[in-house]
């Protein structure tokens, strides 16, 4: 295999900033639960307005939904029909979801011995990835994994990708404005006027609609690195996705018992793992789809 062939039309920019945003949750999350010196700065900025909120978490969040933004754009999809749209749901959710739903369920593994009672209701929000949206009280979002409230942001904003991309084709700048405009109001009422949410902006679409659409807006308008990923870059910024999955439980066990070594082995082995499962998934279904196509059974 060439050097380049498996991250053939993969855009430098964007795997860096994706695997840059993975580092900076996972540093937020280490420092947080002690498992690396608490002697890390801080750049938790409380001088700031609340809707600027800046820590380690929060900036790689930002990039990781900016990335995402610049990546369907990088696709260059295009909506003519309602059966393009279904197409691109479909194709979206099945990057997201058979992942997710192993780790889900080595979350509930690892975490059996301290998690309440979960009941079926629970289970079908959480398989259904926005549990963070049906929980009655913010706590309940991280019943099972705290970090899970990206997948039903991340979801969210797949479903509002063919709305945005038209706007932003119709009037670029203003598009953008608005978008900016949106997610500010969007913090400032679930922080004064919806308490209820108060520590929940961060998963709520709107809040995030502007670093969203400005990966959008910029790959639109050509406004990017034209460097192309190689190899060993692609297959780092893939194995991020399935680390941010697995980081959660990994930690928890790790800060009990092991320490950072046993966090770093047992992160490459476990997203590795995931990483090969999650493509005998897709092959399988790829197989299967296309035997249908060919009539045979």
């Amino acid at each position: 295999m060439k050097p380049n062939e498996k991250a053939r039309g993969r855009l430098l920019f964007i795997d860096v900033i994706k695997i840059s945003g993975l580092a900076l949750v996972l540093l937020q999350h280490l420092v947080g639960t002690k498992l690396i010196p608490s002697w890390i700065p801080s750049i938790n900025m409380n001088y700031l307005p609340y809707v600027f909120e800046t820590t380690y978490g929060t900036i790689g969040v930002w990039l990781f939904v900016f990335a995402s933004g610049c990546s369907l754009a990088a696709s260059n999809t295009e909506f003519s029909s309602l059966s393009e749209v279904k197409g691109f749901y479909k194709k979206r959710f099945i990057r997201i979801y058979p992942a997710y739903w192993v780790s889900l369920l080595f979350s509930i593994f690892i975490f059996s011995w301290i998690m309440p009672t979960i009941t079926a209701t629970d289970l079908i929000k959480w398989f259904s990835g926005f549990q963070v949206y049906l929980a009655n009280y913010w706590y309940e979002q991280g019943k099972i994994n705290v970090t899970y409230w990206f997948i039903g942001l991340i979801l969210s904003l797949y479903l509002l990708y063919p709305l945005l991309l038209y706007a932003i084709k119709k009037h670029a700048n203003i598009s953008l404005v608005s978008f900016f405009f949106i997610s500010m109001a969007s913090r400032w009422l679930l922080y004064d006027i919806f308490p209820l949410f108060s520590g929940g902006w961060s998963a709520f679409p709107l809040c995030r609609l502007f670093n969203f659409g400005l990966g959008i807006y910029l790959m639109r308008r050509g406004l990017f690195p034209k460097a192309i990923s190689n190899r060993k870059i692609a297959f780092v910024c893939a194995m991020s996705f399935y680390a941010y999955l697995l980081q959660f439980p990994i930690i928890m066990v790790t800060n009990y018992d092991g320490g950072i070594f046993y966090f770093v082995v047992g992160m490459i082995v476990f997203s590795f793992l995931l990483y090969l499962l999650d493509n005998f998934i897709k092959n399988l279904r790829f197989k299967r789809s296309t035997t249908e196509k060919s009539g045979a059974f």
